[in-house]
């Protein structure tokens, strides 16, 4: 399959924002479903539909698309699978399936025996009582669904001092008044895994063309706080080894679950240098925004020359190091207080400003990021980190 004409994206934020960007790159047009007539992709896309999720706006969607792809996992693939009819549509819904919720992401990983923390799956408080007594030296409990930036997980650094009882009365008392009102009972669904004791955070943006062509980009060092990625830097500076299995490893989870586009996989560089997997995010993923000045070729144009069938090249360093540094609202007010003096300010060389065009801010809401380039990895973070702190801090 050459370049599709027009490429549709389910989703109309950030990252459809960039992906629309990037279309023109491969010869493509991006149409968007927005679900808001704030949604930051609606400007820069070739065009919109509004989603009113009746039966039809799909199909209606689809009509004289090349391809459907997706913004984010969080999607009703039981609608998609009845309104899309023939059109191809990556990541598939088999994929996505296997994705989407945690818990059978988790029970994939292992039937395809691919490295990851063990587990135990959760759908009681039986279980989370079982899952204390396996997990003894602290653990962390994952919702199966809906969860990212930190939401739907909860760590606790000593299991003896998690009351499964407590923390599960807790969760109903939040829940219950939903419970109520859709009159049904309360399902909990997840796992229980051992709190990860490791070295660094990593992350590898890997590629899988409908050609069967895979394609690593460099393994990228990434910081978490507060469940949101706050900086990436690549190369990330560990052995040729561990390296090689980092990205072998990506490989190995794109093929496994059948995946075509570009999937962020998130793993965890234990103390004996072993990888594992942390979680699978099955499209463009933040760790990779460097990619975007930082290689010939970044993500989001990656991801349209994947499902659209083109080779896929220009996945090498431009630089010696690289970083992104996210710029995250600090407060409810926060994106009306980055413009419009902010929005406008001009980076030196070698750094790189992308604004996510958004006209609302909120705690924790990213609302861009920083990129620079280096001698270093080392040396391009603080550079991204210096102008950071410097301008919206």
């Amino acid at each position: 399959m050459t370049a599709p004409l027009t490429v549709g994206i389910l989703g109309a934020g950030q990252l459809a924002r960039m992906m629309s960007m990037a279309a023109s790159k491969v010869g493509a047009k991006c149409f968007v479903l927005a679900d808001k007539e704030s949604d930051c992709a609606i400007p820069v896309a070739d065009g919109h539909l509004f989603n009113d999720k009746k039966p039809g706006t799909l199909l209606r969607f689809c009509e004289n698309l090349d391809v459907l792809t997706i913004e984010n996992e969080f999607i009703d693939l039981d609608w998609v699978k009845k309104e899309i009819g023939f059109l191809p549509f990556y990541p598939s819904l088999h994929c996505l399936g296997l994705v989407q919720d945690k818990l059978e992401q988790k029970h994939n990983l292992s039937r395809c025996k691919l490295a990851c923390l063990d587990y135990l799956p959760v759908n009681s408080l039986a279980d989370l009582k079982k899952a204390q007594s396996k997990f003894s030296d602290g653990l962390v409990l994952k919702t199966a669904r809906f969860g990212y930036d930190g939401k739907g997980t909860f760590i606790f650094p000593s299991s003896a001092e998690f009351d499964p009882s407590r923390f599960w009365n807790d969760y109903l008392s939040r829940t219950q008044k939903n419970v109520i009102q859709k009159e049904f009972t309360l399902e909990f669904s997840g796992y229980v895994e051992p709190l990860a004791v490791y070295k660094k955070e990593l992350a590898v943006v890997v590629a899988r063309s409908t050609t069967g062509q895979t394609l690593c980009y460099p393994v990228i060092e990434t910081f978490q706080a507060g469940g949101i990625c706050r900086w990436a830097m690549a190369p990330a500076q560990i052995k040729p080894e561990v390296i090689s299995a980092a990205q072998e490893l990506a490989v190995n989870v794109i093929e496994g679950f059948g995946g075509v586009g570009v999937f962020g996989i998130e793993m965890f560089l234990l103390a004996d240098d072993r990888v594992v997997i942390n979680e699978i995010a099955p499209r463009v993923h933040n760790s990779g925004h460097l990619t975007m000045d930082g290689c010939e070729v970044g993500q989001f144009e990656m991801h349209l020359r994947a499902v659209a069938g083109m080779p896929l090249l220009g996945e090498n360093l431009r630089w010696p190091g690289m970083a992104m540094v996210n710029i995250i609202g600090p407060r409810e007010s926060a994106a009306l207080e980055f413009s419009p003096e902010k929005r406008e300010i001009v980076p030196p060389e070698g750094l790189w400003i992308h604004w996510y065009g958004k006209t609302g801010g909120a705690l924790g809401r990213k609302l861009g990021h920083i990129n620079a380039c280096g001698n270093s990895p080392d040396e391009a973070l603080k550079k991204a980190t210096a102008f950071h702190q410097k301008w919206f801090q």
